[in-house]
Parts: structure tokens; sequence; C-alpha cells
């Protein structure tokens, strides 16, 4: 994804998910889901984070080891995060 966006890369990220937020805002919903960014790792080389490939399963299960080494266990930590989601432009399917 740096690649393609380059430098716009963090502006297109932060925009997705103000989308993401807006969606599940909405009160059709009828529940309170608050979807905050805290932290944005961009990995600008293909061997500086999890080896993604064309097999979903092995990148998918690379990716959760690999962000868990960045999470704090400590809900309190800054480095604590609940969630980590994986945004490529690669073919994992």
């Amino acid at each position: 994804m740096h690649e393609y966006h380059g430098y716009n890369l963090e502006a297109y990220i932060l925009t997705l998910f103000s989308t993401v937020a807006s969606i599940y805002r909405h009160q059709s919903l009828r529940a309170s889901i608050n979807v905050v960014v805290v932290k944005i790792i961009i990995l600008k080389h293909e061997n500086a984070g999890p080896h993604v490939t064309s097999n979903a399963q092995d990148t998918l299960q690379q990716f959760c080891r690999w962000q868990q080494l960045y999470n704090d266990r400590d809900d309190d930590s800054p480095n604590h995060h609940d969630v980590a989601i994986l945004l490529t432009r690669g073919d994992i399917c």
C-alpha cells in the first residue's frame, strides 16, 4: 500500500476509518460502537512485517503473531489495542 499511496497513505487510512466510524455510529445499529484509530504502523518494506502471501490463512496467522509483539497486555497502556487490522493491496485469497 505504501508503494501505491506513498506519503498519502496515512491520510487515506484516516479517511477510510472516519467513514467506518460514521457507519458504526448510525442510529439504525441501536448500539454504541466507537471506532478510534490510536496507532498506525506503516510498513515501507515487505520484510518489515508479517509475510503477506496469496494464502489467506497463512497471512492472517502471521499477522496475528506479528501484531501481538506490538500489543501491551495492560489495558491502561497507551501501547494496548483491542483490535489490529491488516490493510493490504495484495490478493490474499
